[in-house]
């Protein structure tokens, strides 16, 4: 039997936008209705909610349908987590952030932010969907660039192993990224 555990963690130190997560095909599973948290919780047991002492863990509200999460006090971010938990999954996922906010998907976490992390570091020397094994001694973390000092600007230098080649080429990705689309 396979372990479960909540599948779907989104750990937000800035402002991160989680939109609406709608069915993507006729027999997945909606984990967000777009009006309420209900199906979610927050945990405040994560270092991510250091600042408070871990006794809380961001704030997380529902703003034009969609999550919205950020510091409830400077530095304190936190988790949100599914009530739910899962076997094996494929996840899709919609997020607007700003430029600057070091946020994350977390996959198969734990109450205390134990996940493989798929990062949303949007931020001068971080990147997007790397893999990082927060509160897993850093292992793995694979990444294929780095942003620079814009969203604009990108270093490819992939990283960890294997190492994943990014087939996009540093001089295309200011016409590749949407930022807002």
């Amino acid at each position: 039997m396979i372990p479960v555990l909540p599948t779907i963690v989104v750990v937000v130190l800035g402002l991160g936008i989680l939109g609406p997560l709608t069915a993507a095909e006729p027999d997945w599973i909606t984990l967000f209705n777009g009006t309420s948290l209900d199906g979610w919780h927050v945990s405040a047991k994560s270092g991510h909610s250091g600042t408070s002492k871990n006794t809380s863990g961001g704030r997380w509200v529902v703003e034009d349908g969609a999550i919205v999460g950020s510091q409830d006090i400077p530095g304190n971010g936190g988790i949100i987590l599914t009530d739910r938990e899962f076997g094996d999954f494929e996840v899709a996922v919609e997020m607007k952030n700003d430029f600057g906010p070091d946020s994350g998907l977390f996959l198969r976490s734990t109450e205390d932010g134990k996940a493989y992390q798929a990062m949303i570091d949007y931020h001068s020397g971080g990147n997007l969907t790397g893999i990082y094994g927060e509160g897993l001694g850093g292992k793995p973390h694979i990444r294929n660039y780095s942003f620079k000092n814009a969203v604009t600007e990108i270093d490819v230098k992939p990283t960890g192993d294997p190492k994943v080649p990014f087939h996009i080429l540093s001089d295309a990705w200011p016409s590749f990224r949407r930022h807002g689309q």
